[in-house]
């Protein structure tokens, strides 16, 4: 059972703390319930009758505000409630090699009991200790031979973050301190060679091809190809290796998983439909047929480009309206409406072209985009839907040609009108 750490505070201070957590609460009777500690222990820790324990302290000090280090000043003694001579030489033996929270649960107690029995007996404990000169350059010639070669400033901060700090205050430098090793400071900035070596290896562990996944597990390896050779499948093929995606996908493989999930469907699927169920599928699709329409017409469906010429009319009007347009910019969110307008350096209004005004992806458009714009309109071409939110719209046809015609712009109320009898 986890013992308790009691703080006996200096003579007055216990009584002066509770009647102030008394007074901010109203009552002793509210007090209880907001920091959850019975009215019989209040009244014993008001009265001084009892130390008090660490947790509830720890408390009563969020409950008013004040800084847990500061009320540590006031304590006069803490008392280690269950510490037995063995556990007390299991720490003095073992607070040098293990943390307070791998000691707290060998001896099934709190990390803060531990911390103040190390403090009570002057075991003094940090990172200066653990981390003596002699661990360190110990530490670090293992990792060198785990590694076969000198490690980059970085692994030795992922791997053992305490020897780093170690080294900064000791050496300065981690280049002063591998200088007083002897070694090398020009850690390699990873040339064509290394690379090849580098994937080699792992090649050969792997009895395979590696994925851009496997190679996480070499710092720089990655990066280097990329840097290097552009892409990794441009590295693959240099090497003489087919890359994994077209070992998979083809243009035939595309129309074989397509027409798969085409057979439980009545309706084509879109393209965010696709994404969520084959997103590999997808992502074959705009490589070997560019783009999806193409593809769809390949496979022997009709595709309803409609969307899609509402869409480059909605972009073209707007152009002609307002003087500063971004079109299909990304937000914060990595959300992209159809277009954005720019006011005084901001998101002034932002405009998404729908076909039906009772589309679904409406709801989920206004979370996305109506905190980053003042105002957040949908030009539909069907429906007859409104909203009652401020500053959302729904812009019907009727409305988009009596602005036209108010600018003289009637090429494109002629265009509007076409897009209103296609969906008819």
């Amino acid at each position: 059972m986890e013992k308790k750490v009691l703080l006996k505070l200096k003579k007055g201070k216990q009584k002066l703390l509770l009647e102030k957590a008394i007074k901010k609460a109203g009552s002793e009777r509210k007090l209880v319930k907001l920091i959850s500690i019975p009215s019989a222990s209040i009244y014993s820790y008001k009265n001084e009758i009892h130390p008090l324990p660490l947790e509830r302290a720890k408390r009563l000090a969020r409950f008013l505000r004040i800084d847990f280090n500061k009320l540590k000043k006031q304590v006069k003694k803490v008392e280690h409630i269950g510490w037995n001579e063995k556990e007390i030489i299991f720490l003095k033996e073992n607070y040098l090699n293990m943390t307070a929270k791998e000691i707290a649960k060998r001896l099934n107690k709190t990390m803060d009991s531990i911390k103040h029995m190390r403090r009570n007996l002057k075991l003094k404990k940090g990172a200066a200790y653990r981390w003596r000169k002699e661990e360190v350059i110990i530490s670090f010639r293992n990792f060198i031979k785990k590694l076969e070669r000198t490690p980059t400033y970085q692994e030795c901060v992922k791997k053992y973050p305490g020897m780093v700090s170690s080294i900064h205050r000791n050496w300065g430098k981690y280049s002063d301190f591998l200088n007083y090793l002897h070694l090398d400071t020009k850690i390699r900035r990873w040339d064509k060679k290394d690379c090849i070596k580098e994937f080699e290896k792992i090649r050969k562990q792997l009895n395979s091809v590696p994925t851009l996944y496997n190679l996480k597990h070499c710092t720089g390896l990655s990066k280097a190809i990329r840097r290097r050779w552009k892409s990794y499948n441009n590295f693959l093929r240099e090497l003489g290796h087919t890359p994994n995606f077209e070992l998979k996908w083809d243009r035939e493989k595309c129309l074989e998983e397509f027409s798969q999930i085409m057979s439980n469907r009545k309706n084509l699927l879109t393209v965010e439909e696709l994404l969520k169920i084959n997103p590999a599928l997808l992502a074959a699709i705009y490589k070997y047929f560019k783009n999806y329409p193409t593809f769809v017409r390949v496979a022997g469906y009709k595709y309803d480009d409609r969307w899609q010429r509402w869409e480059n009319l909605v972009i073209k009007i707007c152009k002609k309206l307002y003087s500063k347009v971004k079109i299909k910019p990304k937000l914060k969110n990595n959300k992209q409406p159809d277009i954005v307008i720019i006011k005084n350096n901001l998101n002034h209004k932002i405009i998404d072209a729908k076909i039906n005004s009772f589309a679904n992806s409406i709801r989920k458009d206004i979370k996305n985009y109506k905190p980053y714009c003042n105002k957040l309109e949908f030009w539909c071409l069907i429906g007859g839907k409104k909203f009652n939110q401020d500053n959302i719209k729904i812009i019907n046809p009727k409305e988009i040609k009596r602005i036209l015609k108010q600018r003289n712009e009637f090429h494109l109320m002629k265009e509007v009108e076409r897009m209103e009898k296609l969906c008819c």
